[in-house]
């Protein structure tokens, strides 16, 4: 890069800095204000992904098909309890979701929820947890 090249990279990052510092200074710094918080905010394009996964979901639900996201570490033998007694299966994405997947994901996940809810008139996916941290606990206190 030459010397015009680099005087201009650095007259704009010296511009952007001081364009945050200012604002920071004029708002006044607030520790909310992580990435995380801005990603959290709702916007139309993550409504609209969150709504097409809620219809997909409620058309698989009403067909039989129990499908359903998950994020982290399952609890025991979790997964396979669901499948067994309700016949749901449970896709764990582990601990990272993808942008814009997640979305859609969760919408999907919550009308298979309220589905299984309805027809089965409790909480499925608290029932199984529930039973799986206690047969683990149990193989835990026997080892």
């Amino acid at each position: 890069m030459n010397r015009r090249g680099w005087l201009w990279a650095g007259s704009v990052t010296v511009v952007l800095g001081v364009c945050l510092w200012s604002s920071t200074l004029v708002r006044g710094y607030e520790p909310s204000d992580t990435p995380e918080r801005f990603l959290s905010q709702p916007n139309a394009a993550a409504e609209r992904r969150y709504a097409e996964g809620e219809l997909a979901g409620a058309i698989a639900a009403r067909e039989g098909r129990y499908l359903v996201y998950e994020y982290g570490w399952p609890v025991g033998n979790y997964e396979e309890l669901l499948c067994q007694k309700y016949g749901v299966e449970v896709l764990n994405q582990g601990c990272m979701g993808v942008a814009g997947r997640v979305d859609w994901e969760s919408g999907f996940t919550k009308a298979v929820q309220r589905e299984l809810e309805r027809r089965y008139g409790r909480d499925v996916f608290a029932e199984c947890r529930l039973e799986a941290r206690q047969l683990s606990e149990a193989r835990a206190a026997c080892e």
